[in-house]
């Protein structure tokens, strides 16, 4: 359905559209006689001033905004534009439209400012004190890579000494920090291992700093909980964040073993702490969801299947073994809490196990 000027005319000042100003009405005329067709559409009028039906709900008589027209340079010109001439089309037809259109290019419609109010510029917060320390850290761990890693540690590890004379609480401040970001980088992890082992051979606190967040990271797999995403999307939203955090973790923290970091014994301490979990879980006949244990089972995954091949010499790892085989072995027809998934961890563990004898 296609309006004439006139049409459209009327529409407007029967629901409150903004009308167009002289000079656009004028060319959108000549635009129409030229064309020898109408130009507006009706799906050009948005839909809240579309007539309504119903008499309860009747559109605006007068437009919610008041706009006020301003100038813009002519940057296109009707020499410019009509250089190809479309079919039938002479010249002078050509320039004519071209220079419609310049005409329209050349006014913008803007909000007044005495309704909508001045427009508010964006203030950045400069950081100042160990908040600006933190944050150039950040930025050099964010940059460091395989080529840079000794220039990017130097920076580090100049900030730090800076601090370490000046403030003992905000020297361990930075020591959380950087455990927290080389702990949650899957991607990077075997660099930030390289990077961590350096602090702890130079400052004791260190190493306090990593036996503290093994200790953590243990106790917090006893608190998993899961939330439906469509029951509390912000809750589950949290939930997909802590969790990518301890996968970050379960990561790290083989490499700090492979690098001599943490010991073989740390390593399974923290595995038979996610075992123990998982057969809880599956003993308990109160709770049925079986997220938690997908979760405990990738987790148990990452950590032993980076180690496996190091550890399991001399029949070191019988105990975790043993488990591995009973839960690759279980029938999902058994429990309902059971999902293919996790069972397929085990499985896979459990392959990993055999070939590695």
């Amino acid at each position: 359905m296609y309006w004439t000027i006139e049409q459209f005319k009327e529409h407007i000042a029967i629901y409150g559209i903004p009308p167009l100003s002289k000079e656009t009405a004028s060319v959108l005329e000549k635009l129409e006689k030229m064309l020898d067709i109408p130009v507006l559409s009706s799906e050009w009028i948005p839909k809240k001033y579309k007539k309504n039906d119903n008499p309860a709900r009747q559109p605006p008589t007068q437009p919610q905004h008041t706009w006020n027209k301003i100038n813009m340079s002519k940057a296109t010109t009707a020499t410019t534009l009509p250089k190809i001439l479309r079919n039938g089309e002479t010249a002078e037809q050509s320039k004519e439209w071209g220079r419609c259109i310049s005409e329209l290019t050349n006014e913008k419609w803007v909000k007044n400012t005495e309704i909508d109010g001045p427009f508010k510029k964006t203030v950045i917060e400069t950081k100042e004190g160990i908040e600006h320390t933190v944050n150039e850290i950040r930025i050099y761990l964010n940059k460091m890579s395989k080529k840079n890693y000794e220039t990017q540690k130097e920076k580090i590890f100049e900030l730090i000494g800076k601090v370490e004379n000046d403030d003992q609480e905000n020297f361990k401040k930075i020591a959380h920090f950087i455990f927290e970001i080389s702990s949650s980088n899957k991607f990077f992890c075997e660099l930030y291992a390289m990077l961590y082992k350096e602090l702890m051979d130079k400052y004791v606190l260190y190493e306090n700093t990593l036996n503290d967040f093994i200790e953590t990271f243990k106790e917090s797999l006893k608190h998993l909980s899961y939330c439906n995403q469509n029951e509390d999307y912000e809750k589950y939203c949290n939930h997909v964040k802590e969790s990518d955090k301890k996968k970050g973790i379960a990561t790290f923290i083989p490499a700090l073993f492979h690098l001599g970091v943490i010991s073989k014994e740390t390593v399974f301490s923290i595995v038979r702490v996610i075992q123990s979990l998982i057969f809880s879980y599956l003993e308990d006949n109160n709770n049925e969801e079986n997220n938690t244990l997908e979760e405990l089972g990738d987790i148990l995954f990452i950590i032993v299947s980076s180690v496996i091949s190091t550890v399991n010499e001399g029949g070191s790892m019988d105990e975790i073994t043993v488990n591995i085989k009973t839960l690759s072995s279980l029938k999902l027809k058994e429990n309902r809490k059971l999902s293919s998934r996790f069972l397929f961890k085990m499985q896979d563990l459990q392959k990993l196990f055999i070939q590695t004898k």
